[in-house]
């Protein structure tokens, strides 16, 4: 009996070293890889653009790290190019009409994959589709797009000097169009920048604010020179009302106005601004326009530096951008998140200074951007493009408007 008693107890010892031992290993085991693929949002682009970047950088690997990224088309017309087929973020070039369908493969260092599928539609624009707008082509997808810099806040911006075209990356590179409409690299911002700057121009010179710095460029010469800081007041300045040959520099959000003259280099304080938060302005007329997001529209007269409101807006805007030409003012909007949301196009009104009265224009903007449209009105035109998309994905079409 006491030697049955021992074994039996030996056994049961080992039992419960051998469960103890499962369950240490089950501890130390490691967690499982979960592979999520995500191929971005569909897209649709129309010609003359022909190109445009699959973006599969918000894959992901849950307890473990993607080895490798690999783009095929699965579906769609016989014509395109992936130009690495192997990389997170990829340019795919000579697309037709029609619609196509990337797949995105995605592999985990253990070997585990997963799939997605993003939908390409491109639709047939020609050249005489647009009154009043004319493709200009697109930036450098390298740089615009797939360029690894983060200044400005990840965003691109345009600057117009007289009749010159100016792009500046979000790698803070310089680029200016040329007659051929083709982009020459010239040269970096002179400084970096966490935010996208307070663009405008005066005469022959542009002028960048940011962080309280302000710079002016001669394009001519190619060069940047820092002039008087920006008073505490109107640090964040969102709107620069260009009115002859000196700026309105409007910060909506202090609710405070200043006119900077150049040949001075000096500020000097006007009325306060009567609005709750202007989100877009424009000039036309040597008079300077705020309009918010409720609609509502406040015009400056720069020789009493008063304000009076003029009418409004018939509906809220969102997204809203603006440029003026030929004695009218343009608010490029959103109506009811209708591109953001539905790849709608946006929308465009117009102003009429003497009748004051807003009209819908009759073509919508036919550009790929939706959040943060970049817009520059020179002598005889207006040229609107970069921005991003509901995805997240910067555009880097440009378009003329004349």
């Amino acid at each position: 009996m006491k030697l049955r008693f021992k074994v039996a107890f030996t056994g049961l010892l080992v039992a419960l070293w051998f469960i103890s031992s499962c369950q240490d290993d089950d501890s130390d085991a490691e967690p499982e890889v979960i592979v999520v693929a995500n191929a971005g949002p569909d897209q649709i682009i129309a010609l003359p653009q022909n190109s445009l970047v699959l973006d599969g950088s918000q894959s992901t690997a849950i307890n473990g790290n993607i080895k490798s990224y690999h783009w095929s088309k699965a579906s769609g017309p016989a014509s395109f190019h992936l130009k690495d087929s192997l990389a997170a973020q990829t340019l795919v070039e000579n697309l037709t009409v029609g619609s196509y369908e990337f797949k995105l493969k995605v592999t985990a260092e253990n070997g585990l994959t997963e799939s997605d599928i993003v939908l390409v539609t491109v639709e047939q624009h020609g050249t005489g589709d647009w009154d009043y707008w004319a493709y200009m082509g697109n930036l450098s997808q390298e740089e615009f797009f797939l360029g690894s810099g983060n200044l400005f806040g990840g965003t691109n911006f345009l600057m117009g000097i007289e009749d010159q075209v100016f792009a500046v990356s979000k790698m803070g590179n310089i680029w200016k169009m040329t007659a051929a409409r083709t982009w020459q690299n010239i040269g970096k911002f002179p400084e970096l920048l966490q935010k996208t700057p307070l663009v405008f121009s005066i005469g022959d010179k542009g002028y960048c604010l940011g962080n309280g710095h302000l710079w002016q460029y001669d394009g001519r010469q190619n060069q940047w020179q820092r002039r008087k800081d920006v008073p505490e007041p109107i640090l964040d300045a969102q709107i620069a009302l260009v009115i002859q040959d000196k700026v309105y520099l409007v910060s909506s959000t202090a609710g405070k106005v200043m006119r900077y003259d150049p040949a001075t280099d000096a500020y000097s304080p006007l009325n306060d601004y009567p609005g709750t938060g202007a989100a877009t302005g424009f000039v036309v007329n040597r008079k300077g326009y705020c309009v918010e997001e409720e609609g509502t529209c406040w015009e400056l007269d720069p020789a009493t530096g008063n304000w009076r409101q003029r009418a409004s807006v018939p509906h809220a805007l969102t997204r809203i951008s603006s440029f003026s030409l030929n004695e009218y003012g343009y608010v490029i909007y959103d109506l009811g998140n209708a591109a953001y949301n539905h790849n709608e196009p946006m929308q465009v009104t117009r102003y009429d200074p003497l009748e004051d009265v807003w009209t819908e224009f009759e073509e919508d903007f036919p550009g790929f951007g939706v959040n943060e449209l970049k817009t520059i009105s020179l002598e005889n035109r207006a040229i609107i493009g970069l921005g991003y998309n509901n995805g997240d994905v910067n555009a880097t079409d440009l378009w003329q408007f004349d």
